[in-house]
């Protein structure tokens, strides 16, 4: 295995385990750190897109990871601790 393949099976590794999961209506949603700068909101989030825009996320559906690509809401590291309350407040209605 080369170098930058190991390195980034280990960075996946490292995200995957700093992934939090909560339930909104039965739907999963996950909160992963996506780079330095960056974490990403996944999952059934159609439900709440308008206030995942509200909160500052943009929409890609492009994402990449070590497994392949999938569809988030990238926010700023900035606002994680907020969205993340946010997010709870919403998953306990």
């Amino acid at each position: 295995m080369s170098f930058s393949t190991m390195s980034s099976y280990l960075l996946t590794r490292i995200k995957q385990t700093t992934m939090r999961t909560t339930k909104k209506n039965g739907s999963a949603i996950r909160i992963a750190d996506y780079s330095e700068k960056a974490f990403v909101v996944r999952g059934d989030t159609k439900p709440i897109k308008d206030k995942l825009k509200t909160l500052g996320g943009r929409f890609n559906p492009y994402l990449k990871d070590g497994n392949g690509s999938f569809a988030g809401w990238v926010f700023s590291k900035k606002k994680q601790s907020e969205v993340a309350r946010k997010l709870k407040g919403i998953a306990t209605v």
